[in-house]
C-alpha cells in the first residue's frame, strides 16, 4: 500500500494496473508480481 500511496492511487488501482501489465507483458518492475502476490495473500 506505501506504493499506492507514493503513485496517489487506492491500492485497488495499483494492484490492478500491475496484473494487467503482467498479463499483457508490459510489466518492466517484476518484482510488482511478487508485491501483488503477497498483498493478496494478506488480504485473504
Amino acid at each position: 500500500m506505501q506504493r499506492a500511496e507514493k503513485e496517489g492511487l487506492p491500492y485497488q488501482t495499483l494492484l490492478s494496473s500491475i496484473l494487467h501489465k503482467y498479463l499483457t507483458n508490459q510489466l518492466i518492475e517484476s518484482d510488482g508480481v511478487v508485491r501483488l502476490l503477497d498483498m493478496m495473500k494478506k488480504k485473504a
